[in-house]
This record gives structure tokens, sequence and C-alpha cells, in this order.
């Protein structure tokens, strides 16, 4: 006979809190309305200046990015000026709440977390990048067999990993693509009642990526100030985001159903969404400017030419050649762009002893530095409007700690997001502009997160002030009567332990 799981953990990733509170005010999100009314709930405080890649990863392991590691899936090697993606199965600086808890003998479940790293020989069972945003790898479990068993039941994704297609989408298409979020809503849903009703649980754990998906992708349909709303597209069609938080806030009841009053529930929503405005994409030409360097710095050799290069000792001296020239390029340059969520511009400082070719010596020529890019940055105007382009810049030395520390951005410039950004410009680097590859995406992150919590051990106390994302790891490990180890985090204080 099953008992009903200690807790459940339902992540809604990138659902946006401010939609969230809307559809609860206006009565279309029922189920999310019940919950904030019968327990507690509070903004998340997440790390400033970072992205999801690093969010749903610090709440995992109840650690900063400092110790954990991740800030995006493709982050600068150490030691060199290249960059190499981050593996989530192997490259983590410490274990996930699950893993500790499966250590500790707790039987665990763990259903397409967000940027999760899979366990082998897990004590229950764990799925991972079935019906997610953004799939990292080929649809993956412990145990092994367990994947093809439920692509078997339920199917595979029917967007194979990814809803990011570099084109327009025909109104149909759109109407499509709504209708099978909404259809991998219900097969993940069934697939969790399944999981719920037949095993019983100390901790399940799961995650919904649809959120993130249609916010991504329709989020100008949604929000009436965006540069590209069709309002007569919305008043034909409807609002295929709201569709798809209606569908989500009905399963979110299914499973709440299913588990009972006697689990807690915790429910994790954001990182938020806004109009995807961003100067990413000019970024490293702004740094340039800011640093005196050439707009444009070319290989001797094209890529297009060494990739043919024939025979193959050819194609190593091409690639030696145009790798002796980066590598004099950046020994010229004190900073330099590298890769990052479009929330925020990630520069690196070009280090003596922590780069290759570093110029700019640890200690007070560090700080000098630091602090003249910063009031560089804060200087950058949008061009269209004259408002200041870059919200804050966060010194990440400040904001993390940690082992993991010298692999993250020394700097992060939050973008504003109030317009677009089509060129920027200051007295200093005067106007900047850069190609764009314009993509599907109309909507992207902002900051804004919540947490809710109901059931035994959780008094109905409704608002509070906020809590820190890495507080979650550590709170779930004491209702299941477990420490974590050395967690940045505290159990959250309306949270205290029980047992059934």
């Amino acid at each position: 006979m099953t008992s009903p799981p200690r807790v459940l953990f339902i992540g809604l990733d990138a659902a946006d809190p401010n939609t969230l509170a809307r559809g609860c005010d206006e009565g279309w999100l029922p189920v999310l309305k019940g919950l904030r009314q019968r327990g507690a709930w509070a903004p998340a405080k997440v790390p400033r200046g970072f992205g999801d890649g690093a969010i749903w990863p610090s709440l995992f392991t109840g650690v900063n990015p400092g110790r954990h590691g991740r800030y995006f899936y493709h982050q600068l090697k150490l030691g060199t000026y290249e960059g190499a993606h981050f593996s989530q199965d192997t490259d983590f600086g410490v274990k996930s709440v699950w893993e500790n808890l499966s250590n500790a003998g707790r039987r665990v479940a763990v259903i397409d977390l967000v940027k999760a790293p899979l366990v082998k020989d897990i004590n229950g069972i764990q799925l991972n990048d079935w019906l997610v945003h953004s799939r990292e790898r080929p649809t993956r479990s412990s145990p092994s067999h367990l994947a093809s068993e439920i692509i078997g039941q339920y199917g595979t994704d029917p967007f194979d990993g990814t809803t990011d297609i570099y084109m327009q989408r025909s109104a149909e298409e759109f109407k499509a693509f709504r209708d099978g979020m909404i259809d991998r809503v219900n097969k993940k849903t069934a697939l969790c009642e399944d999981f719920l009703r037949k095993d019983s649980w100390d901790l399940f754990m799961m995650a919904f990526g649809e959120y993130h998906d249609i916010s991504h992708q329709c989020w100008h349909f949604h929000e009436p100030n965006h540069a590209l709303y069709d309002a007569q597209w919305v008043e034909r069609y409807g609002n295929p985001v709201k569709d798809v938080y209606i569908a989500l806030d009905s399963a979110l009841g299914r499973l709440l159903e299913c588990a009972g009053p006697q689990t807690t529930t915790m429910v994790f929503a954001g990182p938020g969404m806004s109009p995807n405005y961003t100067g990413n994409f000019l970024f490293d030409p702004l740094l340039r400017r800011i640093d005196g360097r050439p707009d444009k710095d070319r290989n001797l050799i094209p890529h297009a030419i060494v990739s043919r290069l024939r025979p193959a000792v050819l194609k190593r001296l091409g690639e030696r050649i145009n790798l002796a020239k980066h590598m004099y390029r950046m020994s010229r340059r004190r900073c330099f762009a590298v890769l990052h969520n479009e929330n925020a511009g990630a520069v690196r400082i070009n280090v003596a002893g922590r780069e290759p070719a570093g110029r700019v010596k640890p200690g007070a020529d560090y700080e000098a530095v630091c602090q003249s890019i910063t009031r560089d940055l804060l200087d950058v105007k949008n061009a269209d409007t004259g408002k200041s382009v870059i919200k804050e810049v966060v010194r990440v030395s400040e904001e993390c700690h940690g082992d993991r520390l010298a692999a993250l951005p020394d700097l992060l410039a939050v973008w504003s997001r109030d317009a677009p950004i089509r060129a920027v410009t200051s007295p200093k680097i005067g106007v900047v502009t850069a190609n764009r590859v314009i993509g599907a995406r109309t909507g992207d992150h902002n900051p804004d997160c919540v947490f809710f919590a109901q059931g035994p051990g959780v008094p109905r106390t409704g608002r509070l002030d906020s809590v820190a994302v890495e507080d979650i790891a550590p709170t779930i490990a004491l209702l299941l009567d477990t420490a974590l180890p050395d967690c940045d985090g505290k159990p959250i204080s309306f949270c205290n332990a029980t047992s059934h």
C-alpha cells in the first residue's frame, strides 16, 4: 500500500510572478489562488545579475554560483580564452538536494528538474530532458531503462527538445504551438500522477517547462506594452500565454489532489518574463570601445577557409595561426565579453596569472579597472530613448563566493528592458551598433521569482517578506529530518520539520 509523499516540490520554470498574481486576482488561476491563501508565500531573492542558468542550480543545491559553478550552458574554460559546454551531469561543484537525500536513505522521485544533474543508482527514480525547455541531451533516466518505458507509454517531445525556431510563425502555427504546449502539460501531469499513486516517496520533485517556452515565443501576444504586440491577432485567436497558464493551473490542482493534505507542498515560480530587449548582441563591441580597441578583430585566415583546408596538416596550421592571432588580440585587451543569458552582459577582466595573456594585475590594478568599466557602462544610453541602458553593474565577487568563483564573469551589466535596444551611445564610446540575428524569442527573463508552501509544518501566514532561493534545498532536507552539508542557505522559518 502506498502513502502520500512527505514533500512535493513543483517547479514552474519561468512562470512570471506578475502574471501569476494577476491570474489569482482576476480568478483565472483558482488553484494557485487557493494555494496562496492556505499557506505561506513570499518573493524569492536570487543571485543578482544572473539568469535562470544559475538560479535553478542555486535552488537545488542550496549554494551560490561561486560554489556550484554554473552561470550559463556555455562557459569560459579556466586558463583559456575559449568556451566549453557545461555538462549538467558532471560539472557541478556540489551535490543536489535529491542526491544528498538519496544517500541518506530517503526515497526520491525527480522528474525534469531544471538544469538537473542525473544521479546514477538513485534511491528512487530520476528522469531528465524529457519535456523540458532547451533539452541538454537525449532523454535519460535512473534506472536507465525508465526513459524508454516512459517514452513508449507517453511519447516523445513533439518539439524535439527546443522551441527556438528562427522564423516567423503563421497564426495557425502559433495556435498549434500553444496546443502542443498544453498537450505536454497533460502528458507530464499524467506521468506524475501515475508515479504518485503507485509508489511511496519521501520527496517528489518535478518541474513544468511550458511556461518557459510559451513565454519566450509568445510574450508579444501577452503584454500590450510590447513593441510587437498585435491586438488584432489576440482579439481573433486569444492569448496563448494565458491559455497555457490556465492549463498549468489545472495541472497543479491535479497534483495537489493526488498528493493529498498530508503532504507538505512547495512551489517555486521564476525567473519571470519581460519583453526581450537586450544589448548582448553589441556588448563586446561596446567593451572594445571602452577599452580603446578596434571595432573588429578578424582572423588572419577566415574560418570558412580553414575548415576546408586539406590535407589535415594544413588545417592544423591554419588553426594554429588563427589561435596565435587570437592570443595576441586578447593580450592587448583589459576586458572582453563572455556568453550569458540575455538579461545581462557578462564581463571578464583579463587578469594576469588567471588568463593566459593577462594584462591587468590582481589587487589595486584589478579594482581600478572594475571601477572604471562600471562607471563607463553606467554612462551608456539607449541611442533611441536617451535613457540609461544598463540598470546596474554587479560585481560578482561581492555577490558570490566559493572555489568556483574564478570560473564566473567578473561583472554583470544588467540591461534596462523598458524599450528595444538597437544602438547605444555615450561620450566615451560614441554610437555603437552591431548586426543582430532576430530569433523567435519575444520574451526573456527578469529576476522576479516567488515561492509558495502549504501543508503540515507550514502555518497559514500569507505573504512574507522574502526567502532566498538557496534556502529551499535545506528546507526540503529539514522537512525530511536531514541536514544538507555546508549550505549557503538556511531552512525557511515558517517550515518546521514534521513527520507522518
